[in-house]
């Protein structure tokens, strides 16, 4: 086994309180699967037959469109203009109905043949298979590894690479030297992570099957370099960005050094950002430290810093963590091509280390810009964040544990719909839900807070939820099931009951990790009978007064 860690040393378990005053945590699901937006299956009971189905569904203007008659089954079609959720509470309400469910769509999972694809059980992990069945790559957009070269010779690479660059020695961006050669293994592994060539019958598989790479020689043959190489290297892959406008390049550094005690660099900072405004987006991998130290060129800002997760979506032993990190993904026995020039053969190792979980997030970054190439960088690295799975503390995982097949489907269908509106009110309703949030009053951490909503009617419960980053949610329970939040993994701040002036106020008080950062809020409010989902409020919190904010060499991780 080759491995790319420093060690495992005795992890501390570290809790991280976003909020010291939290009512019980209501979970919601991701996002509801997709179903076809005006059918229902519908299970008769025992006592009553296709004939009361189809009379039904006509008192709505609707019809029966298919019939599994050993099953006491229909397929209904709703009438136009009526609403599912109407038609599905009016079925579910008759005596004669055993249940109403929404039509979903299934889709394919496309499985490669790759004689190494059943060793690589990470891939189903993050749901890659499924996300294949929509996208396996596109020819525009480009992978650049920045990395100690790439066997280009290699089986499951070959055909795949761009003229790429070495700057090691005397060559700069601008004069590169074409010799590419990995003669350490490490760049390899890494770009065949990303984007082998899959569903070949040899090797293993690639996250994005037909993304190319662009070679970029940063490290040495030893597998070290310096920050100066490593700008080079991020300018040739800006340039080549700029110089081909119909490609979408995404960078990958699964290289870093400690920089707890000086901090990212400033020369690096500005290659990375001149990369970002030329539309690039730059992925990296977090370390192998084991602990919370600083790692740079990770902790730069416009860079998606990514742990380690291991087969029980735990952090791995040897992964960095710390508020820097924005994503993880499974960086433990991750099969895939090693090969160097002075050996012939195409071989494959199982590596170990985040340098592996960092190019899996650019192979699905790959993916999701194949999707709709109209995406900036920024959006992709958003659809990233908002799909990302919740398995922890954000210390440790960022946003979460990235998901290929949410991902691809969010990048595929476009913006979210809107929530649906509320139902129309019956003759004589209830008061239908209503209600403005108002943002946190004073909005600074580690003291109390005051957030509201107002106009609600009285009695109406509001619950509160607030997320670091937006998205979508679907909310399973309750009055308002079926709508959305525009949040990503929503946490609960907490409810309370509408008074007689129509307003509904919660004091919690903000965790002092929240100082300086900016969150999201959002607000559900419910009567007996009607769903409101307030306007989403953006909010910067402030630390509290007193409180602290919170060069060397680069190696393969």
């Amino acid at each position: 086994m080759m491995a790319c860690n420093g060690g495992i040393p005795t992890r501390f378990l570290i809790a991280l309180f976003l909020f010291l005053a939290l009512s019980s945590v209501e979970y919601l699901a991701y996002a509801e699967e997709e179903y076809v937006t005006d059918e229902l299956i519908v299970k008769m009971k025992s006592d009553a037959g296709q004939s009361r189905a189809e009379s039904l569904a006509s008192s709505r203007g609707a019809r029966v469109t298919k019939s599994f008659s050993d099953l006491r089954m229909v397929v209904v079609q709703l009438a136009p203009g009526d609403t599912l959720e109407d038609m599905q509470r009016s079925l579910e309400n008759n005596p004669d109905v055993e249940y109403a469910e929404k039509n979903y769509i299934v889709y394919a999972d496309l499985t490669p043949n790759d004689p190494r694809y059943g060793q690589q059980s990470y891939l189903s992990v993050i749901d890659a298979p499924q996300a294949w069945g929509t996208q396996t790559g596109n020819s525009n957009v480009v992978i650049a590894v920045l990395d100690t070269g790439v066997e280009t010779g290699h089986e499951d690479i070959s055909g795949k690479t761009l003229p790429g660059c070495s700057v090691i020695g005397s060559f700069t961006e601008n004069s590169c030297g074409t010799n590419v050669d990995d003669n350490h293994g490490h760049g390899t592994g890494v770009a065949g992570t990303a984007a082998a060539k899959t569903n070949n019958s040899l090797g293993a598989a690639g996250l994005c099957w037909n993304c190319p790479i662009l070679p970029v020689k940063v490290l040495s043959d030893s597998g070290s370099g310096t920050l100066s190489d490593t700008i080079e290297g991020i300018n040739f892959a800006r340039n080549y960005a700029l110089n081909n406008p119909t490609k979408k390049v995404v960078i990958n550094m699964s290289l870093g050094r400690d920089c707890q005690a000086s901090g990212v660099s400033l020369a690096e900072q500005d290659a990375i950002t001149a990369a970002w405004n030329a539309g690039v987006l730059v992925v990296a991998s977090a370390g192998n430290s084991g602990n919370s130290n600083l790692q740079c060129p990770a902790a730069a800002d416009h860079v998606i810093a990514v742990s380690a997760t291991d087969n029980s979506d735990a952090l791995a032993g040897f992964s960095s963590f710390g508020s820097f990190v924005d994503l993880a993904a499974p960086g433990v026995n991750i099969v895939n091509a090693v090969g160097t020039s002075n050996v012939a053969g195409s071989f494959y190792a199982s590596w170990s280390g985040t340098s592996f979980s960092s190019p899996i997030v650019s192979g699905v970054a790959g993916l999701v810009w194949s999707a709709d190439t109209t995406l900036t960088n920024a959006e992709v690295d958003q659809i990233l964040k908002d799909t990302a799975e919740n398995i922890g503390s954000s210390l440790y995982f960022g946003e979460g544990r990235v998901n290929a097949d949410f991902a691809v489907d969010l990048a595929s269908s476009g913006s979210p719909a809107p929530p649906t509106p509320a139902p129309t009110p019956a003759p004589t309703p209830p008061p239908a839900a209503s209600g403005t949030l108002s943002g946190f009053n004073p909005g600074t951490a580690g003291i109390k807070n005051s957030l509201s909503v107002t106009g609600a009617p009285k009695g109406a419960v509001v619950k509160f939820y607030y997320s670091r980053t937006t998205g979508t949610t679907s909310i399973t329970t309750g009055v308002c099931k079926g709508k959305a939040l525009n949040l990503s993994s929503p946490i609960s701040l907490g409810s309370a009951v509408a008074d007689s002036t129509g307003k509904a106020t919660i004091n919690p008080t903000l965790s002092s990790t929240l100082g300086g950062r900016t969150v999201y809020v959002q607000s559900r409010v419910e009567t007996s009978a009607s769903c409101k989902i307030t306007n989403r409020v953006t909010q910067s919190i402030k630390r509290r007064s007193g409180s602290s904010s919170g060069g060397g060499s680069f190696f393969p991780w």
